[in-house]
């Protein structure tokens, strides 16, 4: 857990879901463009989180914004 992390850049790693991220709470950007991504969820506890990066991704499902 990196609880005082604010800037968390996984693009490009081939991602598919969303998740694990509830405990940093001080995530202000979070990059996860160019992945696998087809679903937006587990974002709800990041309520500081100003910039999220999604391009290149297949979205299909979002929830929990």
């Amino acid at each position: 857990m990196l609880a005082k992390l604010q800037v968390l850049d996984l693009h490009s790693n081939k991602i598919r879901r969303i998740e694990n991220l509830e405990y940093n709470r001080c995530l202000r950007s979070l990059n996860l463009s160019n992945n696998l991504i087809t679903e937006i969820e587990g974002l709800e506890t990041l309520t500081i989180l100003t910039e999220l990066i999604l391009k290149y991704n297949m979205i299909e499902v979002v929830e929990g914004l």
